[in-house]
């Protein structure tokens, strides 16, 4: 085969090239699959540079230094996941490396390019009328998928806390910018009226078994009826669980909406959600709607399209594939403009992504699933649908750490479709580490973690949590057995959102066994709120203008007593009472003999409140009878002074705090 005879070529054109030198493979946009790979005869695709490195491996093993695949400069259009597996593998002195050539920029893209000269304006007088606002008809231009050959126009999906992760539906992008599914209102949210049924939800831990019928209070929503495919998207009962629902229909005459599926928790008076995917609302600049009968894409572009670049999302499944793949390096790519994730990571060990871009994505960046040791670093992660970077792996019952790592990175602009439990970082199993990056601007969380001895430091967090209330910048619960994890040398601004319980850190129901130390938490809602939990160690920390700087709760002996079976359960499905758990976390042995749902063996010592209150102020009577609260701090000193002669205090290590890399990705 062809590959067998690149492998052969690309030892026998070089006089220095052996078995013992790196060896580096090219390929280029305007390169041929039949060509040896070299410089001057580069590759076409990824797949013909995979298989070449197969072919070297089996022809005389991988050479000292492993193989490199230099993409040149350009786009490269993906219509299936490029996928590696273990015949792939580097070694951990000779990886396979796939990165950009140079400084030259490279996309891996999950979509196709539109010329901008193929969007016609809007002559369809049907059409024309539909949509509401008369002003927008002369601006609004239309393409033919079909006639593009694209097809796959799959239908709108529900999506929100309680949906799995989905591929999105195409989606437009200009100039590397997401533009806006047509929606109403353009910005923010209008509130539902009065509730006629709520779709009955008669015990706590009971789904609605009918969907809700409300009614709204503004005239525009009479306007939609012949509207066939609407979708509702809302926070309809808590601010911490949105969810889209397809409108069953609409009843002008008696101002009510009837969804066509029940929220997971019914829906209330009150409760703030837009509508979206809508023709009959392409009144801004930057809206779409792709009418999935027709094949028609409709938008109201930002400025005129002559220059611009113009892409729509395609790929369902992840743009690259590591299945039980060991030591590959990805380094400097763009990837970009996909309906799912851009890279999945299932076993192996020893991978790395780094110095990427990661953008316009439906779904995450990165998902690591099981193996070892695999890392993120210094990537530029913006603008996804469901989240960040996802690390999962280690075996809980044994301890065993994955120890996979998220380094230096910076993510922001996440979760943009799911707006809830979608962070920048997610963490589970055994012994991941996240640090060193900067993370901002989303509606929920940055880092959510379940399982145990995670390390979370050095992290630089703001602007989350800006659309949602009772949530943390750093959350976990409902789970005793998750102990062993260290939150520390963090920084923690500005994060208000509808100031209803927005946490720095939030430790939920019950969960405990946490240290957190060393964190600077400065213009925060709350910095903490401790939900009942035990063995929970704060200290060292520094408060600055903070509503509340901690909040601790004693909810298991009241309106939460009834998550004891939970607990109970999820405790027991670990062998807590062996070992290694015994001798790591000696408290669990007895903990269902110790009252367990009183907040016992906490420690607050050594924290700083400059202008946050007292340390005393949301303690209930339990923590404090039950803690060491000792050593704190309290001043409203205006500049804090005094604060570094704290006995025992030790200095905060401020400029270890966010990425570290300054060579971040272009």
């Amino acid at each position: 085969m062809f590959v067998t005879a690149i492998a052969a070529l690309l030892v026998a054109c070089s006089p220095v090239l052996g078995a013992t030198e790196a060896l580096e493979l090219f390929v280029a946009p305007d390169g041929d699959d039949s060509n040896p790979g070299t410089m001057p005869e580069p590759l076409a695709t990824l797949t013909a540079a995979r298989d070449a490195v197969r072919a070297v491996k089996n022809d005389q093993g991988l050479p000292d230094g492993g193989v490199t695949v230099c993409l040149r400069a350009g786009s490269y259009r993906l219509t299936e996941s490029f996928t590696l597996t273990n015949v792939d593998s580097g070694m951990d002195d000779a990886p396979v490396t796939y990165r950009a050539h140079g400084d030259e920029a490279v996309t891996l893209l999950g979509g196709i390019c539109l010329d901008p000269g193929l969007f016609l304006p809007l002559t369809d007088a049907a059409i024309r009328r539909r949509i509401i606002d008369e002003s927008a008809r002369d601006r609004v231009l239309h393409i033919d998928l079909r006639a593009l050959g694209i097809d796959s126009l799959d239908p709108v999906q529900p999506r929100g806390m309680m949906h799995p992760v989905r591929p999105a539906p195409i989606e437009l992008f200009v100039d590397g910018q997401p533009m806006t599914l047509a929606r109403w209102p353009n910005v923010g949210e209008v509130r539902t009226g009065k509730v006629i049924d709520a779709g009955s939800r008669p015990r706590h831990n009971e789904k609605p078994d009918r969907p809700a019928r409300f009614q709204y209070r503004d005239d525009r929503h009479a306007l939609w009826t012949d509207a066939d495919d609407a979708w509702l998207v809302g926070y309809w009962q808590f601010d911490w669980a949105d969810e889209s629902i397809p409108i069953e229909s609409i009843d002008a005459d008696n101002h009510t909406i009837t969804l066509a599926t029940p929220h997971h928790y019914g829906v209330a008076e009150g409760k703030p959600y837009y509508v979206e995917n809508l023709l009959e609302e392409i009144d801004e600049a930057g809206e779409y709607y792709v009418d999935r009968s027709t094949g028609m894409l409709y938008f109201f572009p930002p400025s005129p399209l002559d220059g611009t670049r113009i892409i729509i999302s395609l790929l369902t499944e992840p743009v690259i594939v590591m299945d039980d793949v060991s030591h590959v390096t990805l380094s400097d790519l763009t990837i970009e403009a996909a309906r799912g994730d851009a890279v999945r990571v299932r076993g192996g060990a020893g991978n790395t992504i780094v110095h990427c871009v990661l953008r316009n994505l439906g779904n995450r960046a990165v998902v690591v699933e099981g193996g070892t040791e695999h890392r993120v670093m210094a990537c530029n992660i913006h603008q996804t649908g469901e989240g960040g970077i996802v690390l999962a792996g280690g075996d809980r019952p044994s301890l065993t750490p994955a120890r996979h790592a998220a380094l230096d990175n910076h993510i922001h602009d996440f979760s943009r479709r799911c707006r809830t439990y979608r962070p920048a970082v997610h963490i589970s199993g055994v012994g991941q580490r996240v640090a060193h990056n900067h993370m901002h601007d989303a509606p929920h969380s940055a880092i959510i973690f379940s399982g145990n001895d995670h390390l979370i430091e050095y992290n630089d967090i703001h602007d989350v949590l800006r659309k949602t209330g009772d949530g943390g910048a750093v959350y976990t619960g409902r789970d005793w057995s998750m102990c062993g994890t260290v939150i520390q040398y963090n920084f923690f601004h500005d994060l208000h959102g509808v100031e209803l319980w927005e946490n720095a850190v939030y430790i939920d129901d019950q969960s405990g066994g946490v240290t957190i130390r060393g964190n600077i938490f400065a213009d925060c809602h709350w910095g903490m709120l401790l939900g009942g939990g035990r063995d929970i160690v704060v200290e060292n920390n520094i408060f600055t203008d903070c509503k509340l700087a901690v909040h601790f709760d004693a909810r298991g002996l009241g309106w939460a007593s009834g998550a004891l079976g939970l607990l109970k359960e999820r405790l027991e499905a670990m062998p807590y009472m062996d070992e290694p758990w015994a001798s790591r976390y000696p408290r669990l042995v007895s903990l269902l003999d110790d009252d367990p749902m009183t907040p016992k063996g906490n420690i607050l010592r050594r924290n700083i409140l400059h202008r946050s209150g007292s340390i005393h102020d949301e303690l209930a009577g339990s923590v404090v009878k039950y803690s060491v609260i000792e050593n704190n701090l309290e001043t409203n000193d205006a500049a804090g002074a005094g604060a570094w002669e704290l006995p025992g205090f030790e200095r905060i290590p401020l400029e270890l705090i966010g990425p570290r890399d300054a060579a971040h990705p272009r």
